[in-house]
Protein backbone atom coordinates (compact mmCIF):
# COMPACT_ATOMS: atom_id res chain seq x y z
CA UNK A 1 0.00 0.00 0.00
CA UNK A 2 2.43 2.51 0.65
CA UNK A 3 6.20 1.05 -1.68
CA UNK A 4 4.03 0.10 -5.00
CA UNK A 5 2.13 3.05 -5.25
CA UNK A 6 5.34 5.01 -4.76
CA UNK A 7 7.43 3.01 -7.41
CA UNK A 8 4.29 3.34 -9.87
CA UNK A 9 4.59 7.41 -9.23
CA UNK A 10 8.26 7.24 -9.66
CA UNK A 11 7.56 5.46 -13.16
CA UNK A 12 5.75 8.25 -14.35
CA UNK A 13 7.52 11.54 -12.07
CA UNK A 14 10.86 10.00 -12.54
CA UNK A 15 11.13 7.24 -15.24
CA UNK A 16 15.76 6.69 -15.08
CA UNK A 17 15.43 5.88 -11.75
CA UNK A 18 15.74 2.26 -11.10
CA UNK A 19 13.43 1.13 -8.53
CA UNK A 20 13.42 -2.26 -6.83
CA UNK A 21 11.55 -3.81 -3.62
CA UNK A 22 13.28 -6.27 -1.77
CA UNK A 23 11.00 -7.70 1.32
CA UNK A 24 12.37 -7.80 4.52
CA UNK A 25 12.18 -7.42 8.03
CA UNK A 26 13.06 -4.25 9.37
CA UNK A 27 15.56 -6.41 11.50
CA UNK A 28 17.48 -7.58 8.85
CA UNK A 29 16.82 -4.13 6.03
CA UNK A 30 17.85 -1.71 8.30
CA UNK A 31 21.55 -2.74 8.88
CA UNK A 32 21.93 -3.50 5.16
CA UNK A 33 20.74 0.29 4.24
CA UNK A 34 23.41 1.13 7.18
CA UNK A 35 25.77 -0.66 4.69
CA UNK A 36 24.65 0.89 1.41
CA UNK A 37 22.98 -1.87 0.52
CA UNK A 38 20.26 -0.57 -0.20
CA UNK A 39 18.62 3.51 -0.09
CA UNK A 40 15.69 3.07 1.64
CA UNK A 41 13.67 1.29 4.52
CA UNK A 42 10.06 1.24 4.89
CA UNK A 43 10.03 0.35 8.34
CA UNK A 44 7.65 -0.37 11.09
CA UNK A 45 7.84 0.05 15.05
CA UNK A 46 5.19 -2.00 17.17
CA UNK A 47 3.79 0.32 20.21
CA UNK A 48 6.27 -0.58 23.03
CA UNK A 49 8.52 -1.82 20.74
CA UNK A 50 11.35 1.31 19.69
CA UNK A 51 13.53 -0.01 17.21
CA UNK A 52 16.88 1.21 17.20
CA UNK A 53 18.70 2.59 14.44
CA UNK A 54 21.95 2.05 13.30
CA UNK A 55 24.40 5.01 13.39
CA UNK A 56 24.06 6.92 10.11
CA UNK A 57 20.31 6.00 9.82
CA UNK A 58 17.87 8.87 9.53
CA UNK A 59 13.95 8.23 10.60
CA UNK A 60 11.10 9.55 8.24
CA UNK A 61 7.77 9.48 10.44
CA UNK A 62 4.87 8.03 7.72
CA UNK A 63 1.84 6.87 9.56
CA UNK A 64 0.00 5.63 12.60
CA UNK A 65 -1.30 2.31 11.77
CA UNK A 66 -4.35 1.14 14.51
CA UNK A 67 -4.43 -2.87 15.28
CA UNK A 68 -7.42 -4.58 15.03
CA UNK A 69 -8.72 -7.88 15.80
CA UNK A 70 -9.60 -10.01 13.36
CA UNK A 71 -11.96 -12.92 13.91
CA UNK A 72 -14.20 -15.35 11.93
CA UNK A 73 -17.05 -14.03 10.55
CA UNK A 74 -19.36 -16.35 12.86
CA UNK A 75 -17.32 -16.04 15.46
CA UNK A 76 -19.25 -15.71 18.93
CA UNK A 77 -17.43 -12.69 20.20
CA UNK A 78 -18.39 -10.79 16.92
CA UNK A 79 -22.59 -11.56 17.52
CA UNK A 80 -22.48 -10.31 20.94
CA UNK A 81 -20.06 -6.99 20.23
CA UNK A 82 -21.12 -5.56 17.24
CA UNK A 83 -18.36 -2.51 18.27
CA UNK A 84 -15.44 -3.67 19.78
CA UNK A 85 -14.54 -6.97 21.46
CA UNK A 86 -13.26 -7.84 24.92
CA UNK A 87 -9.83 -9.14 24.21
CA UNK A 88 -10.20 -11.59 27.42
CA UNK A 89 -12.85 -13.18 25.78
CA UNK A 90 -10.60 -14.72 23.18
CA UNK A 91 -8.28 -16.24 25.59
CA UNK A 92 -8.74 -20.01 24.59
CA UNK A 93 -8.78 -19.49 20.63
CA UNK A 94 -6.21 -20.53 18.66
CA UNK A 95 -3.67 -17.62 17.49
CA UNK A 96 -2.24 -16.88 14.37
CA UNK A 97 1.01 -14.07 14.01
CA UNK A 98 4.34 -13.65 12.80
CA UNK A 99 7.26 -15.84 14.10
CA UNK A 100 8.94 -15.93 16.95
CA UNK A 101 11.00 -12.97 18.20
CA UNK A 102 9.67 -10.38 14.98
CA UNK A 103 7.71 -7.51 16.33
CA UNK A 104 4.32 -8.93 15.49
CA UNK A 105 4.62 -12.19 17.41
CA UNK A 106 5.86 -10.03 20.47
CA UNK A 107 2.96 -7.20 20.21
CA UNK A 108 0.61 -10.23 20.11
CA UNK A 109 1.64 -11.59 23.21
CA UNK A 110 2.59 -8.25 24.92
CA UNK A 111 -1.33 -7.21 24.14
CA UNK A 112 -2.92 -10.44 25.25
CA UNK A 113 -0.98 -10.54 28.38
CA UNK A 114 -1.34 -6.89 29.06
CA UNK A 115 -4.79 -5.97 28.21
CA UNK A 116 -6.53 -9.87 28.00
CA UNK A 117 -4.46 -10.90 31.27
CA UNK A 118 -3.59 -14.38 29.58
CA UNK A 119 -0.60 -15.46 26.93
CA UNK A 120 -2.40 -16.50 23.58
CA UNK A 121 -1.82 -19.97 22.02
CA UNK A 122 0.29 -18.84 19.47
CA UNK A 123 -0.22 -21.73 16.65
CA UNK A 124 0.10 -20.34 13.37
CA UNK A 125 3.23 -18.32 12.38
CA UNK A 126 4.00 -16.76 9.07
CA UNK A 127 5.53 -13.55 7.63
CA UNK A 128 2.50 -12.89 5.27
CA UNK A 129 -0.88 -11.42 6.77
CA UNK A 130 -2.39 -12.88 3.49
CA UNK A 131 -2.14 -16.17 5.55
CA UNK A 132 -2.99 -15.07 8.82
CA UNK A 133 -6.42 -13.79 6.87
CA UNK A 134 -6.85 -17.48 5.39
CA UNK A 135 -6.96 -19.32 8.77
CA UNK A 136 -8.80 -17.01 9.90
CA UNK A 137 -11.24 -17.10 7.71
CA UNK A 138 -11.18 -20.74 7.39
CA UNK A 139 -11.95 -20.54 11.19
CA UNK A 140 -8.90 -21.63 12.51
CA UNK A 141 -7.45 -18.88 14.18
CA UNK A 142 -8.02 -15.05 15.99
CA UNK A 143 -5.84 -12.74 14.83
CA UNK A 144 -4.57 -9.21 15.82
CA UNK A 145 -3.32 -7.36 12.29
CA UNK A 146 -2.19 -3.47 11.54
CA UNK A 147 -5.28 -1.62 9.22
CA UNK A 148 -2.89 -0.99 6.37
CA UNK A 149 -2.26 -4.73 5.70
CA UNK A 150 -6.12 -5.27 5.95
CA UNK A 151 -8.15 -5.88 2.61
CA UNK A 152 -11.41 -3.56 2.39
CA UNK A 153 -13.54 -6.80 2.17
CA UNK A 154 -11.77 -9.99 4.02
CA UNK A 155 -14.18 -12.41 2.86
CA UNK A 156 -14.99 -14.86 6.05
CA UNK A 157 -13.70 -12.39 8.41
CA UNK A 158 -14.69 -10.14 10.82
CA UNK A 159 -12.48 -6.51 12.26
CA UNK A 160 -13.22 -5.24 15.40
CA UNK A 161 -11.23 -3.06 17.94
CA UNK A 162 -9.99 -4.12 21.25
CA UNK A 163 -12.13 -3.08 23.73
CA UNK A 164 -9.70 -2.93 26.78
CA UNK A 165 -7.72 -0.14 24.77
CA UNK A 166 -5.91 0.93 21.78
CA UNK A 167 -2.68 -0.11 20.32
CA UNK A 168 -0.82 0.70 17.22
CA UNK A 169 2.11 0.63 15.01
CA UNK A 170 4.25 3.51 13.72
CA UNK A 171 5.60 3.08 9.61
CA UNK A 172 8.41 5.15 8.97
CA UNK A 173 11.32 5.73 6.07
CA UNK A 174 14.91 5.37 6.83
CA UNK A 175 17.60 6.80 4.53
CA UNK A 176 21.44 7.26 4.93
CA UNK A 177 21.73 10.16 6.60
CA UNK A 178 25.20 10.61 4.43
CA UNK A 179 22.32 10.66 1.32
CA UNK A 180 20.17 13.23 2.31
CA UNK A 181 21.17 15.78 -0.46
CA UNK A 182 20.80 12.78 -3.53
CA UNK A 183 18.07 13.60 -5.82
CA UNK A 184 17.61 10.12 -5.67
CA UNK A 185 17.09 9.77 -2.14
CA UNK A 186 15.02 12.63 -2.28
CA UNK A 187 12.61 11.37 -4.80
CA UNK A 188 12.29 7.65 -3.28
CA UNK A 189 11.36 9.78 0.05
CA UNK A 190 9.09 12.14 -1.41
CA UNK A 191 6.93 9.12 -3.21
CA UNK A 192 6.46 7.57 -0.08
CA UNK A 193 5.43 10.47 1.85
CA UNK A 194 3.04 11.42 -1.11
CA UNK A 195 1.29 7.73 -0.20
CA UNK A 196 1.58 8.09 3.04
CA UNK A 197 -0.28 11.22 3.77
CA UNK A 198 -2.95 10.06 0.79
CA UNK A 199 -3.81 6.96 3.34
Amino acid sequence: RLAIPAMEALAREAPRLRCEVIEAEPEDALPALALGDIDLVIGDEWQHQPRRLPAGVERHELLIDSVQLVLPAGHPATRRHQEAVPLAELAGEAWATGHAEMGWEEMTQRTCRELGGFDPDIRHRANDATISLALVARGLAVAMLPELPLPRDAAGTAVRPIAEGSVSRAIFAATRAADAARPSTQALLAAVRNEAAAL
